[in-house]
């Protein structure tokens, strides 16, 4: 299997596992890698909200 089938398989697995807002902002990303490191940002923990007691 060549780099691009495999690309088009990962992308496949990442973008069926996520909801239509998270899939429509990522559309346009070349490759999984660009998903994944996009998808690791957005979702890391210092983003995270901080509860105020």
């Amino acid at each position: 299997m060549n780099w691009m089938r495999c690309n088009v398989m990962v992308r496949g697995w990442l973008t069926s596992a996520m909801g239509k807002e998270i899939k429509s902002s990522i559309k346009y990303a070349p490759t999984a890698q660009a998903i994944w490191t996009d998808l690791k940002e957005r979702f890391r923990k210092e983003n995270a909200p901080v509860p105020m007691n």
